[in-house]
């Protein structure tokens, strides 16, 4: 069974993910407060894959992601609203 780890803010979208991650076989979903924890929560966890709510008023989001993916090397999912792009 997988890990994954959240930093999604729209709490309707939360639960979908994590229903859906949950379905999937993920037996362990981390939902974190700030980017920081997410960062934190990921190093911790040893996740499988990272999902990520893309806002570009958090300038931290694009560190974290570069962090992510240099010390972990996981797939990160982002998700943006169409606005945001």
């Amino acid at each position: 069974m997988g890990k994954a780890v959240l930093y999604i803010r729209d709490e309707k979208l939360m639960g979908s993910l994590k229903k859906r991650l949950h379905e999937r076989g993920f037996a362990e979903i981390i939902a974190s407060a700030t980017p920081g924890g997410l960062y934190a929560d990921a190093l911790e966890s040893l996740p499988e894959v990272a999902i990520i709510e893309y806002s570009p008023s958090e300038g931290e989001i694009s560190s974290i992601v570069k962090k992510l993916w240099d010390k972990l090397s996981i797939p990160i999912i982002m998700i943006a609203d169409s606005q945001d792009l």
